[in-house]
This record gives structure tokens, C-alpha cells and sequence, in this order.
């Protein structure tokens, strides 16, 4: 497959999973599960991608580097970003001492008001790596902040934070107490 096709591929299965599942035909469960096949006959249908095969599909979830998705007994999802109203059933573990959310300055102070709710998503995304905050955020300011949650004590007073890929995490809500902004950012 092309780099190109891979490229295209990974949008629609995304868009697919996360966005507008009813605009091309997947139906989603309430965990975010669709079936493999209705994925795969939705899409193949269109003809941009009349020279899809299922395979294509699984290689895409299997070699995805941010482990986005998962396959089990014959189903896909997409186990974060979503747009649509869904709750992945995720693994409660324990959470690294700290997780980090980018931000915009004006953002900050209203963050550290209110805390971190959703905003154009179903649930708040946290990074293991300041790197990845930063660089999430940088897409919307040119002036990124590092807001500090303090994820294990958040848990430890039963906040709900979820593993959901390699390197992000999930929650609803994350309140002001367990928020603290980093101006001077060290990325070690």
C-alpha cells in the first residue's frame, strides 16, 4: 500500500471511529465497538477506495504507533478522541505520578478555575510526555503552556483516569485541586 493510500486509509478509519460513523454507515455500540466488516464494507464502497481489503484494515490497527485503535472477536474501535457520544470500556490502572494537558495562556487561568473539562471531545486527553502536550497544543497557540495534573493523587481520591493508548490518558473531568501550571518548562 502506498504511503498515500495508508495516509487516506488512516482518515477515514479515523473519521470513521471517532467522528461521523453514521455519515458513511457504521453503526457504534456505546463502547465505541463496530464491526469489522461493516467498517470494511462502508468504506470499500466508496469509490476512492474500491481497492481496499480487509487486511488493509488490520494492518493499519496493528502497525498504528499511537495505538488508537484495537481489534477483538471480529470488532474495531477507537479507544480515544472521539467526537460522538461513546465511553470506551477502558483498563483502570494505576497512573504515573503526573500527566500533562497543553494549553493556551488564556486557557490556563480558566483551567485552574474550573478544572479541566471536555471541550471538543468526549473526554479531557492527558499525555505521559510534556513533549506530546506541548505539541498538541502548539496547534492552537503559538505559546503553549504545560498544565501539571497531579494524576495518581487525583486517583487516590477516586477521579476517574483511564489508560486509553500508549502514552494517553483519559478522564471526564480532572478538578482544579490536582492542577498546577508550568511556566519554566523542563522536557526531561
Amino acid at each position: 500500500m502506498s504511503e498515500d493510500k495508508v495516509t487516506a486509509l488512516g482518515k477515514i478509519v479515523s473519521g470513521s471511529l471517532r467522528h461521523f460513523p453514521r455519515d458513511i454507515g457504521v453503526e457504534l455500540d456505546d463502547d465505541g465497538w463496530a464491526s469489522l466488516d461493516n467498517l470494511y464494507s462502508s468504506i470499500s464502497r466508496r469509490n476512492r477506495y474500491n481497492w481496499l481489503e480487509k487486511q488493509h484494515i488490520e494492518v493499519l490497527v496493528q502497525t498504528d504507533e499511537k495505538g488508537r485503535y484495537e481489534i477483538r472477536d471480529g470488532e474495531i474501535r477507537a479507544t480515544y478522541g472521539h467526537t460522538v457520544d461513546v465511553d470506551p470500556e477502558l483498563p483502570m490502572v494505576e497512573a504515573p505520578e503526573e500527566l500533562y494537558y497543553g494549553s493556551s495562556e488564556e486557557e490556563a487561568g480558566r483551567v485552574l478555575e474550573i478544572g479541566l473539562k471536555p471541550a471538543d471531545k468526549v473526554k479531557v486527553h492527558l499525555s505521559e510526555e510534556k513533549e506530546s502536550a506541548l505539541q498538541v497544543a502548539s496547534s492552537s497557540t503559538d505559546n503553549p503552556i504545560l498544565i501539571i495534573v497531579r494524576s495518581r493523587e487525583a486517583q487516590v481520591s477516586d477521579v476517574d483516569i483511564r489508560k486509553a493508548a500508549k502514552g494517553v490518558w483519559v478522564a471526564d473531568e480532572i478538578p482544579p485541586a490536582y492542577l498546577e501550571v508550568k511556566q519554566d518548562i523542563d522536557l526531561r
